[in-house]
């Protein structure tokens, strides 16, 4: 059987997950803990694959993962709420095997450690196309420079009120901008937005000044 260490911080979800194991007889449970921190010390020497459910943390476990070493280790399989170039380039940067969504069902997320075991690497279809298409240069899809310094904003996090105070221009011209931007890099919201400038080099604020 594959030993098996799942990490989960909701303590429901890691219920489901340590239950969910336990369920399928190709696998053994060797250990269950909340976090990255306590999972880093000894998954790796007692474990064939480690399972790894994150939420909005999933950049920070990724970062810890890829500092400890761990994937480099043993099998990781990772659980992300979403997928973006950002997440896929940390997954990939810190070695971890396995990728899926958070809407994965156990049979997914089994197949995923047996995979893993087997030694391939399962990444969801969705994460793979982020690795099959480079980093696309803002000016070739036409982001005028008022755009992109808008863009940059918005990658660090700010409001539209706030990137209009720091810009000196209408919060109506943000989001004028804002829907422009939208149609230039095919995306529907500004999550999508942000998760796009962070996947293709946009720096903090600084780098947005005028």
């Amino acid at each position: 059987m594959i030993r098996t260490f799942v990490c989960a911080r909701e303590r429901v979800v890691l219920g489901a997950l340590i239950e969910m194991v336990r369920a399928d007889g190709r696998v053994a449970l060797v250990g269950a803990v909340a976090g990255p921190d306590e999972l880093l010390p000894f998954a790796a020497s007692s474990a064939d694959v480690v399972l790894v459910w994150t939420t909005t943390d999933a950049v920070d476990v990724l970062t810890r993962l890829r500092v400890s070493g761990l994937a480099h280790r043993t099998g990781v399989v990772v659980v992300v709420p979403t997928v973006s170039r950002e997440l896929v380039t940390a997954a990939v940067d810190a070695g971890v095997r396995g990728f899926l969504l958070a809407e994965a069902g156990p049979d997914q997320v089994v197949d995923a450690i047996m995979r893993v075991s087997a030694g391939e690497a399962p990444y969801d279809p969705r994460a793979t196309s982020w690795l099959l298409h480079p980093r696309t240069p803002a000016r070739t899809l036409g982001l005028t420079d008022r755009e992109e310094q808008i863009l940059h904003l918005l990658a660090d996090g700010m409001l539209n009120r706030d990137i209009a105070g720091r810009l000196g221009i209408a919060e109506a011209t943000v989001k004028a901008n804002m829907s422009r931007i939208y149609h230039r890099l095919g995306v529907d919201n500004r999550t999508q937005a942000a998760s796009w400038a962070h996947a293709n080099g946009f720096g903090p604020v600084a780098s947005a000044a005028s």
